[in-house]
């Protein structure tokens, strides 16, 4: 917006993920809801074919007429793969919901990458939440993990954050000292909770999408690497809360 001034007019989608838990309630989730990328893709591609100008945000659309503009997910996973190593953990078990698999399957190809190109000791294990009555559902997730001795964490979906908190509380477990979590994802309200985060560049999404509705850039597709991490404890076994540490991380930086 800032980028765009006052005297353009302009329009802003985004996929609503608490509109959709509303939708959703105890009822079981049509199909529009289980693959929500697939869905604003075929509508972007739609808007482009009768000559509108689409900027995609955060998806890579490959379209004639659409530009894009996201974070590199598999850079996603490449960084958070080396922050649990460096943290000491040698086990994750990432979290993410069912209507976020086309994002989370590009994170684990950067993760396991890593993992493989580096000889990583670290050993990635996947918990996938079903989208209908999703509240229950985590809670039956996150137990379940628990019992069989899961603790480190690896959250797509922030969500689902207040919930695995829920059950650490539950279940006796002290964040940063029995359990450990890290989180991506660019909305934080449980900030205070303890919880480590690696946030992703929304101001600079912005900005660029703004430029390219200006026509100031054109370029068909732009990935963003840079990641804010916020280390407050959580991810290292320390029963210190951490103040926020901000660090920006480059390619070449993910790489190293």
């Amino acid at each position: 917006m800032r980028t765009l001034g006052t005297e353009c007019q302009f329009s802003l989608e985004q996929y609503s993920e608490s509109l959709l838990y509303k939708l959703l309630a105890d009822r079981e989730a049509p199909t529009i809801w289980i693959s929500p990328e697939q869905n604003e893709i075929q509508a972007m591609k739609k808007l482009s074919d009768l000559e509108c100008s689409v900027i995609a945000v955060n998806r890579c659309v490959s379209y004639p007429g659409i530009h894009s503009v996201s974070v590199d997910h598999t850079a996603v996973g490449r960084f958070a793969a080396g922050e649990l190593v460096r943290a000491g953990h040698r086990r994750v078990c990432s979290v993410y919901l069912e209507s976020e698999q086309a994002f989370y399957r590009k994170v684990e190809a950067g993760f396991t990458a890593r993992i493989t190109e580096e000889n990583l000791p670290l050993e990635l294990g996947e918990a996938l939440v079903p989208q209908t009555d999703w509240h229950r559902e985590a809670a039956t997730v996150f137990r379940k993990r628990l019992s069989v001795g899961e603790r480190v964490f690896f959250v797509h979906t922030t969500a689902l954050v207040p919930l695995l908190l829920e059950e650490f509380a539950a279940s006796g477990l002290k964040p940063g000292r029995d359990v450990f979590l890290l989180v991506y994802g660019d909305s934080f309200d449980f900030e205070n909770n303890g919880v480590s985060a690696l946030r992703q560049p929304g101001m600079q999404l912005g900005i660029i999408a703004g430029k390219i509705a200006l026509r100031q850039e054109n370029k068909p597709e732009y990935l963003l690497t840079d990641l804010e991490l916020m280390k407050r404890g959580s991810l290292y076994p320390t029963e210190i809360t951490h103040q926020p540490r901000y660090a920006t991380t480059s390619q070449e930086g993910i790489l190293s």
